[in-house]
C-alpha cells in the first residue's frame, strides 16, 4: 500500500495535498481520487490528460496548502543525486548498511522511483536527480565467527588459495544461515583475505552453491581479487562442471545460449527469460550410468544457478536438484561438481590448472576424469 501511494504521489506531484495535516495519513476520499485519476491519467492508454490535471489542480486547491515532505516519513527515504552515476553504485554509497545486491534487488522490486518513475539498477543518475525509496530493513549482522573447519587446500601461495568445496557448506554467511560458511573457515586460518566482495565476503571472487562441490579460488588481497574477477568477466577463466541428469541426451555435444533473469514468480529462484542477462553453457556427453547421464559443463558466463537453470529449460534437470527439477528427480544429493577450475596467476602471470574428481556420492564418479573436461 505504501508503496502504490508513494508511485501516485511521485507520478502527479500531489504530495503537499494528499495528506492530512493534522495526522500526516491520506484520506480515504482523497485515496480514491488519486487511484482514478492515475488510471484516467496513464498515457500508455492514449488518453488526453489536460482537462484532467485542471480538475485535479482545482482538487487540490480546495484540499488546502498542507505540506509534506516524503523524505521526512519514516518508511520513504529522499536522496538527490550529485552527479553522474549508476543508480545502485549511487545507493549504495549512500546506504553504506546495505549491501549493494540487496539495493539493486529493491530497485528491480519496484521499492524505488527516480524522478517518479521506475528505472533498472544499471540507470545511470544525472545531478539533480531525485531518488525515493522505501526504507530498507536492516540486515541482521552476518556471523563471521572463525570456525575450525578442515579444508582441503589445493593451491596456497601469498596472494591466493584454490579450495576444494565440500558439498553442504555455504560459500558466505547469509541472514538466513545458521551454521558456519567456507568464509568461517578460512578467517580461522588466520590468512589475509581480499575486501573487495564486502564485509561479510573476505576473499570470495566467485561463489559455489552451498550443495555444489568443487573448486574456489580465495584471494588474499585486493588487487588480486579485482584480477581475478576481471578474467571471470572476460571469459580467460575456465570454470568446468560434471553434472548428472535425468532424460535423454542425442547430442554428443551442445551449447544452450538463454538469457537468465529471477524468476517472476519466485524472486528466489531464476529462469530463462528474454529480458534477462545473456548466459551460455557448453555441454559434453561423458557417459550413461544406471542413475542417468553424466555430463561435463563449461561456462562461458556466470549466472546464478546457470546450469542447473539451462539443463532445466532443455528437459535434463540436474538429479538432486531440488529447485528446478521435477519432484521425482529431487530427491537425494545435488548431481554437480565444480571439477576443474584454469585461470592465470595475477602476479607471476602463470597459467594454473586445477582438477579435483567427484567423490564416490557423485552417481559414475568412476567414469570421470580431467581429460574429459579439458578435451572441450
Amino acid at each position: 500500500l505504501r508503496r502504490l501511494i508513494l508511485v501516485l504521489i511521485a507520478r502527479h506531484s500531489c504530495g503537499p495535498e494528499c495528506l492530512d495535516d493534522q495526522t500526516g495519513t491520506l484520506t480515504v476520499a482523497d485515496f480514491v481520487t488519486l487511484v482514478v485519476f492515475a488510471v484516467l491519467d496513464d498515457r500508455r492508454l492514449g488518453l488526453w490528460h489536460g482537462g484532467l490535471s485542471s480538475l485535479w489542480q482545482r482538487h487540490r486547491e480546495k484540499q488546502g496548502e498542507h505540506r509534506f515532505i516524503i523524505g521526512a516519513y519514516s518508511h520513504t527515504m529522499r536522496l538527490i543525486a550529485d552527479g553522474p552515476e549508476r543508480l545502485d553504485r549511487f545507493l549504495a554509497r549512500n546506504l553504506t548498511n546495505h549491501s549493494r545486491s540487496k539495493l539493486a534487488r529493491l530497485i528491480e522490486e519496484g521499492g524505488v522511483l527516480v524522478d517518479g518513475r521506475l528505472e533498472k539498477p544499471s540507470h545511470l543518475l544525472k545531478a539533480g536527480a531525485e531518488v525515493v525509496l522505501e526504507e530498507p530493513e536492516e540486515q541482521a549482522a552476518h556471523d563471521l565467527t572463525p570456525a575450525d573447519i578442515p579444508l582441503d587446500v589445493v593451491y596456497e601461495d601469498e596472494w591466493l588459495l584454490v579450495v576444494s568445496k565440500p558439498r553442504g557448506l555455504a560459500s558466505h554467511p547469509a541472514a538466513s544461515l545458521k551454521e558456519s560458511s567456507l568464509v568461517n573457515a578460512l578467517l580461522a586460518r588466520g590468512s589475509q583475505l581480499s575486501n573487495v566482495a564486502g564485509d561479510y565476503r573476505p576473499g570470495i571472487v566467485h561463489r559455489l552453491d552451498k550443495d555444489t562441490s568443487g573448486l574456489m579460488v580465495v584471494a588474499k588481497t585486493d588487487a588480486v581479487h579485482v584480477a581475478l574477477a576481471k578474467q571471470m568477466e572476460s571469459k580467460s577463466a575456465e570454470r568446468r562442471y560434471f553434472a548428472v541428469v535425468a532424460g535423454l541426451v542425442e547430442r554428443d555435444r551442445f551449447t544452450v545460449d538463454a538469457p537468465i533473469a529471477r524468476n517472476k514468480a519466485n524472486r528466489l529462484l531464476m529462469a530463462v527469460d528474454s529480458n534477462g542477462k545473456r548466459a551460455v553453457t557448453h555441454f559434453k556427453k561423458i557417459a550413461v550410468v544406471p542413475q542417468g547421464v553424466v555430463l561435463g559443463a563449461r561456462l562461458e558466463t556466470g549466472r546464478t544457478h546457470q546450469i542447473r537453470v539451462h539443463l532445466s529449460a532443455v528437459g535434463l534437470p540436474v538429479l538432486g536438484d531440488r529447485l528446478y527439477a521435477p519432484k521425482k528427480y529431487a530427491e537425494g544429493l545435488l548431481q554437480l561438481h565444480a571439477a576443474y577450475l584454469e585461470f592465470t596467476h595475477p602476479m607471476t602471470g602463470e597459467r594454473l590448472c586445477h582438477y579435483v574428481a567427484p567423490d564416490s556420492e557423485f552417481y559414475g564418479f568412476d567414469v570421470t576424469s580431467r581429460t574429459q573436461l579439458q578435451d572441450f
